[in-house]
């Protein structure tokens, strides 16, 4: 923490306040607020809300909070004046209104919107803590689903404690639970899956007796749980309670940690430590992930298994100096260790064929040092070709840049390059790889360069291991700058995202590797100072690999962070991160203890949720998306002869897909006006070609000429 006491984003980033969880998951820092958070709930598309006190900084009030957000006043739902200064609790509800409870005031407020002026809705419940409705099977007597569920400490008169019920329909308020069958207040609450029983924390109003978890049946009938549970020390602090909406296990916090109650064993592990008073805790609604709320830390951090869209082939070191190949789908914790058929790969768009180098080579998504042998093959290693023989260039030396069938036939060279860096354009007519800087000895350059050789552009502030979003507008790269740090010489190494011209360059991920540190590292693993050796250390620390997610949604890197100069081999640190484009919010996805060597990420960009995809110019909508695929919108050079009354404007595409779908499709492209003539404003068509008749059909439907596009739409691709 000291290392990076300059660098807060990484620390908001990078050091969440729990970070001993279960192997196979990762804590994450969610949001974090000015003041403190003492309750949240589940709002809408994904977002939290806060019940955040007051503070010098900003009202008290219900919040909403997005992923890597920074809670301030413009994400207040209640208004300023009057504010709630004191909101304990807080519900949305299903007509979308919002319920807060204030303890101090004995008070449950509700608000029908964003900004509206709370109104009183009950103060009927002395001691409101915690408010919940009673779900489908919570039903008897004297409750029914769609009821409002209170909570009550009744700290100060103890025969008010218990758990009461708010009518839905006549606003009428019932006690289920209480004196005589417990005497403490309820702190939290929570229903089981299933509806049949609730789950309630009992305050033990400073008897130190121990945790008390107690079940409530909707007959109003309690049983005991969990009795005097003791975690040191020993002094009780009564926290939230949550229950897995799939597994309905019991999570409730404890102080600093957050432990886990098997509901039918009874038995109790510790899940979650390293907090400082945790106040909230909520499921999302697929179970996938735990947010947890901590006051004194003002922060919320997210607990999950991360998951891969698409497939991952991950290409590990490890300290013996082994390697090893692993296929992430899904869960990654879920993933199984690969065969070792081969060292590295770059995985074909359908993720069915993977490339690879056979001999000791490196960067096996290219052609390089064609000494090296270039093989393809099925993912399990079957029907195995090799390319660089089929092309017949193998044993040419040099570092030259190749392009070839995928049978290896039709090879020939485009331009000399440094054996690292190649991505293909998402539509497969431009490249983008390193080469020699000129006149420099030793100095390299990002270029861009079209699959014919021509064209080929410097991208001076695209970095190392690029690559192209999947719709071909962005850069992803690895960039390192030399600069200093309170005064001390070293390397800030940065993710960078461009736009696909090399402009507008941003850094989204960064650290500084202090030469000190550096070399304190190396020596410790008895390794010289030299340049070499430092550059390797840097390039290892990362952030480097970086790669698209199929639907561009997120950017996968590997890195140490932070670098830890008196820990592991510094390979060993780096691990997987998976960076959400949209929120800016970063999840570690392993803790293997293996150097990342090689990524490879490919999977379906066209989902039953996702039936646009927009791939360079080109938007491709489908009417209804019924099973995933790979659409592909590749720029072909030259078509078949337009038919008579018009001319080629601009280019020739080729648009498939595997996906499986229902109803029409729609086409639209954005052009430019280089290939147009005369003084007219164009006024293009888009024109399919019959392959079986041998004719063009004009499919043109609409076009926008202030906007530069033309539309058009077919029955099937």
């Amino acid at each position: 923490l000291a290392y990076l006491k300059e660098l807060p984003y990484l620390l908001k980033e990078f050091v969440p306040e729990l970070q001993a969880v279960p192997s196979g998951l990762f804590a994450t820092t969610f949001c974090s607020a000015a003041g403190p958070i003492n309750a949240l709930a589940q709002g809408h598309d994904g977002s939290l809300l806060l019940a955040i006190g007051s503070s010098d900084s900003m009202p008290g009030g219900i919040y909403v909070a997005q992923a890597g957000s920074q809670c301030g006043a413009g994400d207040a739902l209640t208004p300023a004046k009057p504010p709630l200064p004191h909101p304990d609790g807080v519900l949305l509800a299903p007509d979308g209104s919002v319920l807060v409870v204030d303890r101090e005031e004995s008070a449950i407020w509700t608000m029908p919107g964003s900004g509206a002026t709370p109104r009183l809705f009950s103060r009927a419940i002395a001691e409101p803590w915690e408010i919940l409705l009673a779900s489908a099977g919570f039903e008897g007597d004297l409750v029914h689903p769609g009821d409002l569920l209170v909570c009550s400490a009744g700290s100060q008169n103890p025969d008010d404690s218990g758990l009461y019920v708010i009518s839905a329909e006549t606003s009428e308020v019932r006690r289920l639970a209480g004196p005589p069958d417990f005497e403490e207040g309820i702190v939290s609450a929570a229903i089981s899956p299933d509806g049949g029983r609730l789950y309630a924390m009992l305050d033990d109003r400073g008897n130190q007796d121990g945790l008390k978890i107690v079940t409530i049946a909707p007959d109003g009938e309690v049983s005991t749980l969990l009795n005097n549970y003791i975690v040191a020390p020993a002094t009780p602090q009564m926290g939230p309670i949550a229950i897995h909406p799939n597994t309905g296990e019991i999570f409730f916090a404890h102080r600093s940690s957050v432990y886990r109650l098997n509901p039918n064993s009874g038995s109790v592990e510790s899940y979650a430590t390293g907090g400082t008073r945790l106040t909230g805790l909520q499921f999302s609604p697929d179970g996938e992930a735990l947010f947890v709320s901590d006051a004194e830390n003002r922060s919320v951090v997210k607990i999950e298994a991360p998951r891969i869209e698409g497939k991952l082939l991950v290409t590990r070191w490890s300290a013996s100096g082994t390697h090893s190949t692993q296929l992430l789908e899904g869960h990654v914790s879920d993933a199984a260790e690969t065969p070792a058929l081969f060292y590295g790969g770059d995985l074909s768009p359908l993720g069915d064929r993977v490339l690879y180098c056979k001999a000791s080579g490196w960067h096996p998504t290219m052609i390089w040092n064609l000494r090296q042998e270039i093989w393809g093959s099925d993912l399990g290693g079957e029907n195995a070709l090799n390319l660089t023989a089929a092309s017949g260039i193998a044993g040419k030396a040099g570092f030259d840049l190749w392009v070839m069938n995928a049978d290896g036939t039709g090879a020939y060279r485009l331009t000399q390059v440094y054996p690292s860096s190649l991505c293909w354009s998402a539509t497969g007519d431009r490249l983008l790889c390193e080469r020699p800087a000129a006149g420099s000895v030793g100095e390299r350059q990002m270029i861009s360069i079209r699959t014919d050789g021509q064209d080929l552009e410097v991208l001076a502030d695209v970095g190392t291991d690029a690559s192209y979003s999947p719709d071909g507008s962005k850069i992803i790269s690895s960039w390192e700058k030399v600069g200093r740090l309170d005064g001390e010489p070293g390397m800030w190494r940065q993710l960078r995202l461009t736009d696909a011209d090399g402009s507008q360059p941003r850094t989204l991920v960064e650290q500084f590797v202090r030469d000190t540190d550096a070399r304190q590292h190396l020596a410790a693993l008895g390794k010289d100072d030299s340049e070499d050796e430092i550059g390797s250390l840097r390039l290892w620390v990362g952030p480097y690999l970086a790669r698209w997610s199929p639907t561009g949604n997120h950017i996968i890197f590997a890195s140490a962070l932070p670098f830890r100069p008196s820990g592991v081999q510094y390979k060993l640190q780096t691990e997987l991160w998976m960076y959400e484009v949209d929120t800016g919010m970063l999840t570690q996805i392993t803790d293997d203890g293996l150097g990342e060597q090689s990524l490879s990420w490919r999977g379906s960009n066209t989902l039953p949720g996702r039936p646009q995809v927009t791939i360079g110019n080109t938007t491709v909508s489908f009417g209804e998306v019924t099973s995933p695929g790979v659409t592909t919108v590749i720029r072909r050079s030259e078509p078949s002869d337009v038919p008579r009354g018009y001319r080629l404007a601009s280019e020739y595409y080729d648009i498939g897909t595997t996906a499986e779908y229902r109803g029409p499709v729609t086409i639209r492209m954005t052009y430019g006006s280089g290939g147009i003539r005369g003084r007219q404003r164009p006024s293009p068509s888009l024109l399919r070609y019959n392959g079986d008749e041998g004719t063009w059909d004009d499919i043109t439907t609409s076009r926008d000429i202030g906007a530069s596009t033309v539309s058009g739409v077919v029955g099937s691709l």
